[in-house]
């Protein structure tokens, strides 16, 4: 994990969880993601189902937060996260994971350190 984000955040679980509206929902069937440069990060591939349909979507392991759009594929939904992240960078990713974390709050995964 990156050193600021380690830091602050400890992880205390292996399971997921994404955020839904004001809470935390667990995430069955979830997989941790490498992405390309952002290795140090923690991203999960998991299904979201809409109505009938099922989709893959990629999160962040900390806040819980989804990265925009879903896909029929784990592999298309992989690719997008790479060209998002890549587009917004290590350093504003990092920042918002910070900043989403002290609007939101963070992930049953993880616990604040040294509180």
């Amino acid at each position: 994990m990156i050193k600021r984000l380690s830091s602050k955040y400890e992880k205390v679980s292996d399971n997921f969880f994404i955020r839904k509206k004001d809470s935390f929902q667990k995430v069955g069937g979830a997989k941790r993601v490498k992405i390309k440069g952002f290795e140090e990060f923690d991203f999960i591939l998991h299904k979201v189902n809409k109505k009938s349909l099922k989709f893959w979507q990629i999160s962040e392991g900390i806040t819980g937060l989804k990265i925009p759009k879903m896909f029929k594929s784990p592999v298309k939904a992989i690719k997008h996260a790479e060209s998002y992240l890549a587009e917004k960078g290590v350093e504003v990713t990092e920042l918002r994971i910070i900043e989403r974390v002290e609007e939101y709050s963070l992930s049953p995964r993880y616990k604040f350190k040294n509180k």
